[in-house]
């Protein structure tokens, strides 16, 4: 019953460090795939933190400032939830919060949050369609133009390409938005190994699917 106690009087409080230590226990139970007791603590950890996500987290997501840190913090513990994501993507309305942060992007901080949510969000094959019938392609592209000098959102956006690659619906659009992929190209030019590698990734599958 710990991990409750720490989430209710996190949520309680607003404490960010309390709800820092949730997000850091969910993170790291799974950090091990090879150990088949740190998955079984994960799932246990998973169920309990889902609860909270539909009358606890999702009200954080609407009333929270930008700048909050707790409002960071809540949304990367949603990055790390395995749960229906396809059922609260219409019931909280969370295409419209995804394309609303992807607008602003005001704060790189809780853009990188807002980022590293949807990557787990568009890792569900039944998500793909309410994405591809979006603006969330077309606005991580532009995202992309405004921060190319942050690796931690670079890598994060070409990562959910990458995702979504996967997907008939997403792939289409991915596919026909030729600025987009050149602007993949270009990031193999960049300083950073992980953008290099997720970039020579993405682009062997774009390679595998485009026709022209």
């Amino acid at each position: 019953g710990r991990i409750r106690v720490l989430i209710e009087r996190a949520l309680k409080f607003s404490d960010f460090q309390l709800i820092k230590i949730v997000k850091n226990i969910l993170k790291y139970s799974n950090d091990d795939e090879s150990n088949d007791d740190t998955l079984d603590d994960y799932s246990v950890i998973n169920d309990i933190v889902e609860e909270y996500i539909d009358d606890q987290f999702m009200k954080i997501l609407k009333t929270k400032s930008e700048g909050n840190e707790f409002l960071i913090e809540t949304i990367e513990i949603l990055s790390y939830i395995e749960t229906d994501w396809y059922e609260r993507l219409s019931k909280h309305n969370l295409i419209n919060f995804f394309e609303k942060e992807l607008k602003e992007n005001r704060y790189d901080a809780l853009l990188t949050a807002v980022i590293q949510f949807l990557g787990n969000v568009a890792s569900k094959a039944d998500c793909s369609g309410p994405i591809a019938q979006s603006n969330i392609i077309k606005l991580l592209y532009f995202t992309l133009q405004k921060k190319i000098d942050n690796n931690d959102i670079v890598f994060g956006i070409i990562y959910i390409l990458y995702q979504l690659m996967v997907f008939d619906e997403t792939q289409k659009i991915i596919i026909s938005n030729e600025d987009l992929i050149n602007f993949v190209i270009s990031c193999l030019k960049c300083n950073n190994d992980k953008i290099i590698y997720i970039s020579t990734n993405f682009l062997e599958i774009v390679q595998l699917f485009d026709n022209n």
